[in-house]
């Protein structure tokens, strides 16, 4: 599987009016889908939800074309919760990496 670089600006998905601060992000990071697959976590803005209100997150991936409406209360506990965000180019990318045959909006990276 070829090498995957995750962006990390989603400047553009902010909302104009953004209360919160500019997140946490991390450099563009190369891994491969293998790394991706073996890491322990959540799958979905719902169950990224929750592991970042019970500070068992490490990072959240978002998907880069996911809607802001929906992505606005992770981004914000993010924020709060001072968790890394990784942005990766699309919804069918960042299912791929997963190992799911369907988009994902956002993944938990769950502490060990």
């Amino acid at each position: 599987m070829s090498d995957t670089i995750l962006k990390h600006d989603i400047t553009g998905m902010l909302p104009t009016n953004a209360f919160f601060r500019r997140p946490r992000w991390i450099a563009g990071e190369k891994m491969t889908g293998e790394d991706f697959k073996a890491a322990r976590k959540v799958v979905g803005i719902k169950q990224s939800c929750k592991a970042v209100e019970k500070g068992t997150a490490q990072k959240v991936f978002i998907a880069a074309d996911a809607d802001e409406r929906v992505l606005k209360p992770l981004l914000e506990l993010c924020e709060e919760k001072a968790v890394m965000l990784v942005t990766v180019d699309s919804l069918q990318e960042l299912g791929r990496l997963c190992g799911i045959q369907v988009g994902a909006a956002a993944v938990a990276w769950l502490k060990e």
